[in-house]
């Protein structure tokens, strides 16, 4: 489709030829008919597009070359190649195709030529930009050059801000080494790559980002109130991603496409840059550290050119020759050495035979024996351009080497008497070497360890295990355990590997030896433990069948009513049985590591205060008034503070740190929450006037099982509440005076992001296909709550209180879905999924516990679990993955 109107010269055919042509023509091309012998004042009047000559001789083919150079010309007849086509017959269909492609044609000839002016002006621009810098400034430092180049290209192009920031690979961070148009404390800012923020976006994806509204885009952090804009660029040395171009603008929609081209034109100069400057201080600090090498031998070091005059020499040789670097550069080889002295002139032996020349001299005054090393230095194409001289004072080396004896005899004492059995393995993993505390160790004599296998030092039984263990420790260090053989009763032993490397080569291992006495301690710590774990778990699974009931009954009660009031009550008994599910399956995780923060969420401070001060009180209000103790609870929700967390972990902690406080004012008081921000971390304070605590157990309240409380105190609380501040990346400090009150101080780190609405539960709204569900629990509230949500979803459902009354039911009709609990007398879930699928293969199987959702035994048998206690959404999730066969 044409864009332009264009202008089309007909020059040369009769009426009737005119008129086919003009018919042929596009509606955007207007025609203009003229003789040949009106052709050249016709076209110094107007610029055409196309011109159609009916025939083409040398004189015309001149006169349109010259006066219409840029013009598309086709005719009737033959040509020559400057001619764009030609055709035969005007009327032709051919024809008019010909006529469209050669406006068409003539279009994107000029759309090029407009993009190479704009591309020549863009270049242009650009280096107009960095010309500025490098006739400002000539110095190497890249910081300085950087701020002049964000500067000189925001005044440039009316760009209000500029930032260049480069990649940290310690910390996988972000910071600013240049930048203009931003406040001062915003350039000591640094941004974790695995941030929300535009800029971590493309220091991690490597993608551009334009953001056209930064008011639209949840992305954008602001530092400048009046930005309106925002494009970020990725900087790049070949495929690595080394930082990122951030530029602000003022007006929405602030970037066009020719500003992206320049940006992306600056941002490969600036890589470029930036990399010069990375090698540059790769060179000098290698320089640096040649020098520094260079100067700390303690051998006297000369370089000579070809000429023997001295280019460079070390402080030892300054000392030798007891004069300055400045009197001695320059000498000639035999005015340091005379050759009366040392017998001729080494470094001209050096050039004279081409090699290496040693020699034992007597030097100076004082006839230092000295040992000459001269070594010749060739360029790149093997041509002697200078030699190096290196002499030994033969003192200093007896003297250093009666140190290393001397250290080496004190190390081998000290191995000699070590405590622990120390042992060296040769590559092949053989014993070269032990101290007196290994044969001890094994009850063998002097002799009869050396040379021998280590693995053979242990009973027959660990001896392969031990072998693939010695096998893996040329590459890496390494502690585990063992026994040793000992003709008196073997003995278990803890063993810390070292790996011994010369030129980066395995070349031994240094094993350090010790007995492991308290075997029978760890071993009943571990019997306690596991039991701790099998009970915790048993508590949690009872606990989530309890849980299940109440938080199902509570969202289905939600569903059913209207009232505002009977509704938020609701809300809190469904928060607070959330609650209880998470810590259900703390218990259940007790010992375990904690779960990444990958699910952690934005958390409104305030809000989670008032959620636990609803919770909480039954206790501080309603039982408190019935005793007759008054309790005042001062609280004020102020401004919105927001943390990134789990909001449930978060409300048990305030929710523990309230119910601490009134068990702490047995004779009513006040408790005082208050919160707020410092610098990058927010507080919450909970303070009360109760009856304190002693100095002496102030160091132990937060220890596991510790408790003042009796039988009535688990002694977990506050044990639970430090671990989860912990691992939101904050910390809890106590203030407390007995008779005056406690106060619990809360740090946590702000959130970057603003919080956002809760997620909409859409999965309880979706219309599902109605369904044969068969329910089994052996628990009568879970079963009788399971058939009801699974009811109000629109399916057909059957319960069974058994295992058995199920496969009863499973013979007698088809079902779709078996919904059934693990944990059942005389068979569980798992075995009922299996039984139950011999009878009717196509059944499907969700399986639901109270033990945590770890499990190593679904494939082929379940085809999804969802945990207690039930969330309706998890419900019906799960149903839609199962029947629709997908994953969860």
């Amino acid at each position: 489709m044409l864009k332009l109107n264009h202008q089309v010269l007909i020059c040369g055919f009769d009426t009737e030829q005119e008129d086919a042509l003009r018919q042929a023509l596009p509606p955007q091309a207007a025609a203009t008919a003229v003789d040949l012998e009106r052709l050249e004042s016709t076209l110094q009047d107007s610029k055409f597009s196309l011109i159609i000559v009916g025939s083409l001789d040398d004189q015309i083919l001149r006169r349109l070359r010259t006066t219409a150079p840029n013009s598309l010309v086709i005719c009737k007849g033959d040509a020559d190649e400057s001619v764009f086509a030609t055709f035969s017959d005007a009327k032709s269909k051919s024809t008019k195709q010909l006529i469209q492609r050669a406006l068409e044609y003539f279009e994107l000839r000029r759309e090029n030529l407009v993009l190479q002016q704009d591309w020549h002006q863009v270049s242009n621009e650009i280096e107009a930009v960095f010309g500025f810098v490098r006739s400002a400034d000539s110095t190497r430092e890249v910081s300085l050059i950087l701020d002049k180049l964000t500067a000189a290209l925001c005044r440039s192009f009316s760009y209000n801000a500029c930032a260049i920031e480069l990649v940290d690979k310690n910390s996988w961070e972000l910071y600013i080494k240049a930048a203009y148009g931003f406040p001062s404390e915003a350039r000591n800012c640094r941004l974790p790559i695995e941030g929300k923020g535009v800029v971590s976006f493309v220091a991690r994806t490597g993608k551009l980002v334009k953001i056209d509204d930064v008011t639209k885009d949840e992305r954008y952090v602001s530092v400048n109130p009046s930005t309106k804009s925002q494009v970020a660029l990725p900087l790049r040395i070949g495929q690595e991603i080394i930082g990122v171009l951030s530029v602000e603008s003022e007006r929405l929609a602030g970037f066009s496409e020719r500003d992206i081209f320049i940006l992306n034109s600056f941002a490969e100069k600036v890589s470029g840059l930036v990399h010069q400057a990375h090698l540059f201080d790769l060179v000098a600090r290698a320089k640096n550290e040649w020098e520094s090498t260079f100067d700390a031998m303690a051998d006297a070091v000369f370089i000579f050119d070809r000429k023997r005059r001295l280019r460079r020499i070390n402080r030892a040789g300054t000392k030798l020759m007891q004069s300055s670097f400045d009197k001695l550069l320059g000498q000639y080889c035999c005015a340091l050495f005379p050759e009366e002295e040392i017998k001729g002139c080494l470094a001209q032996r050096v050039f004279n035979e081409g090699r290496r020349i040693v020699d034992k001299q007597y030097l100076g005054k004082d006839n230092i024996t000295a040992l000459f090393t001269c070594e010749p230095i060739y360029n790149p194409q093997r041509q002697l351009i200078g030699c190096v001289t290196v002499v030994r004072n033969e003192m200093d080396t007896a003297r250093g080497e009666a140190e290393t004896r001397s250290q080496r005899d004190m190390l081998a004492t000290l191995l000699e008497n070590s405590s622990a059995s120390i042992i060296y393995l040769d590559s092949e993993g053989r014993i070269a070497w032990h101290n007196i505390r290994a044969m001890e160790l094994c009850g063998c004599e002097t002799g009869e360890l050396k040379k021998m296998p280590f693995e053979m030092l242990a009973p027959e039984e660990y001896r392969p295990q031990l072998r693939r263990i010695i096998s893996k420790l040329a590459s890496t260090a390494a502690n585990f355990e063992t026994v040793l053989a000992h003709p008196q009763a073997n003995k278990p032993v803890s063993i810390t590997s070292t790996p011994i490397l010369a030129e980066g080569k395995h070349i031994g291992t240094l094993l350090v030896v010790q007995q492991l006495i308290n075997r029978t301690e760890k071993a009943m710590e571990n019997d306690r433990m596991r039991a701790l774990g099998q009970l915790s778990s048993g508590v949690a699974h009872d606990f989530n069948n309890i849980l299940a009931a109440i938080l199902g009954r509570a969202q289905l009660m939600q569903k059913r009513t209207s009232d505002p009031d009977f509704l938020k009550n609701l809300q809190v008994i469904e928060r607070a049985a959330r609650d209880g599910a998470r810590m259900a399956k703390r218990i259940l995780d007790f010992g375990k590591p904690r779960n990444s923060k990958e699910n952690y969420a934005p958390v409104e401070i305030g809000e989670l205060i008032s959620e636990a001060l609803a919770v909480t009180a039954p206790r501080w209000k309603d039982e408190a008034n019935r005793i007759g103790r008054k309790i005042e609870v001062v609280f004020e929700k102020t401004s919105e503070i927001v943390v990134l967390g789990d909001g449930s972990e978060l409300r048990e902690v305030i929710t523990n740190l309230i119910m601490n406080s009134i068990d702490a004012m047995p004779e009513g008081g006040k408790i005082e929450i208050t919160y707020g921000t410092e610098g990058k971390t927010c507080f919450i304070s909970v303070a009360d006037t109760g009856t304190g605590i002693p100095k002496e157990i102030k160091d132990s309240i937060f220890d596991p099982f510790f408790t003042t409380k009796g039988e009535q105190g688990t002694g977990l609380g506050l044990h639970m509440v430090q671990n989860i501040v912990l691992d939101h990346g904050g910390s809890i400090r106590v203030d407390s005076e007995v008779g005056v009150g406690t106060t619990m101080r809360i740090t946590l780190p702000l959130a970057h992001t603003p919080t956002g609405p809760q997620r909409l539960r859409q999965l309880l709204h979706e219309e599902q296909p109605t369904t044969r569900i068969l329910v089994v629990d052996d628990e009568a509230d879970v079963l009788e709550l399971l058939t009801d949500i699974l009811s109000s979803f629109g399916h057909e459902v059957k319960a069974a209180p058994s295992p058995e009354a199920a496969l009863e039911l499973i013979v007698q009709q088809p079902f779709d879905l078996l919904v059934t609990d693990l944990g059942m007398p005389q068979m569980n879930g798992v075995q009922l999924a299996r039984r139950a699928r011999q009878i009717r293969p196509e059944v499907r199987v969700i399986l639901c516990t109270g033990w945590g959702e770890e499990t190593d035994i679904l494939e082929g048998v379940v085809d999804t679990i969802i945990g207690k206690p039930f969330e309706l959404e998890n419900i019906a999730a799960a149903l839609r993955a199962v029947l629709t066969g997908q994953k969860q």
